[in-house]
Parts: structure tokens; C-alpha cells; sequence
């Protein structure tokens, strides 16, 4: 308590500091080079998180990576992007790209995924991956590959010898 010279109370269902207004409206120097500084710095930093950070598309890819796709929308990645659903559709427009387009690529990479490293039955990746049932599973493999599931995961995941 007396390192912060106020009252500091735990637990508290949310975090704030209160600042005076007389301190709100003291006068600041004009120019402070070492505050100049650490803004510029501060700022640079988020301007290279920014940058890094890609396009919205990219981001939502990556969301979709981490999402269960059993029933997702595009409410999701909007709000940890803090956008709105309108305005998110609107960028990945932009970027040439669509939320289904995301979504069907991101459901395709997940089943290739589970048919590559599990020895999972077709009924139950397809909820893994977001369709109803084997059967939209089989058709919707067969258009992503030009193979249906079975015969893609015997290329790529030879038996095991037993």
C-alpha cells in the first residue's frame, strides 16, 4: 500500500486507476526527449506487431487453425480482430477471399490432418471438421482431393504393420 500511495484492494472484479483532475490539468513541458523516446519506441513496436500481424485474412486463418470448426461463424475471429462481422466480410472481400472460402480451406486442411495422423472412422472426423455426417465428409473430400477419404488416407498413411 505504500508503494502505490492509495489504497489497493485484491480480488476486485476489475482493474483501474483513478487519477485526480488536478493532475489531469497540470501544465506538461512541451518537449521531453526521453518521453519522445519511449512513445516513438512504444510505437514502433506496435507498428512491427502490426505489420507482422498480416492481412485479415491471414488472421482469420489463423483463428480457424486454433477453432473448433463443428459450429463456427464468422463472429469469432470478427471479435478478436475487433471488427464487426459486416466489416470483416468487407476486408476479406478486399483480399479477394471470402469467410466460406476460409472456412472450407480450413476444414479441408483439419481432415487431410486427422486422415494423415488418425486412424479415426469417417463419422467421427466429420464433426472434427465441421460437416454433418460421413457422407458430407466423403463428398466434400472427394471435390477438395478428386479422391474420397479412404482411398487419400491409404496413399498417405500406410497401414502399420500389426
Amino acid at each position: 500500500m505504500r508503494f502505490f500511495g492509495c489504497p489497493v484492494t485484491f480480488d476486485a472484479p476489475g482493474n483501474s486507476i483513478t487519477v485526480a483532475d488536478a493532475d489531469l490539468d497540470r501544465r506538461r513541458s512541451l518537449y521531453d526527449p526521453a518521453l519522445n523516446a519511449l512513445h516513438r519506441a512504444y510505437a514502433d513496436r506496435l507498428l512491427q506487431q502490426l505489420a507482422a500481424a498480416g492481412t485479415v485474412a491471414e488472421r482469420v486463418r489463423q483463428w480457424l487453425e486454433r477453432a473448433p470448426l463443428g459450429d463456427v461463424g464468422p463472429e469469432g475471429p470478427a471479435r478478436q480482430l475487433n471488427l464487426s462481422v459486416r466489416t470483416l466480410r468487407r476486408a476479406l472481400h478486399q483480399e479477394g477471399t471470402s469467410w466460406r472460402a476460409l472456412l472450407d480451406t480450413a476444414r479441408h486442411g483439419r481432415a487431410r490432418r486427422l486422415l494423415e495422423t488418425t486412424a479415426l472412422p469417417l463419422d467421427r472426423i466429420a464433426p472434427l471438421v465441421g460437416l454433418s455426417g460421413a457422407t458430407a465428409l466423403v463428398r466434400a473430400f472427394t471435390r477438395w482431393e478428386g479422391m474420397p477419404p479412404g482411398a487419400y488416407r491409404s496413399r498417405y498413411r500406410p497401414e502399420s504393420p500389426g
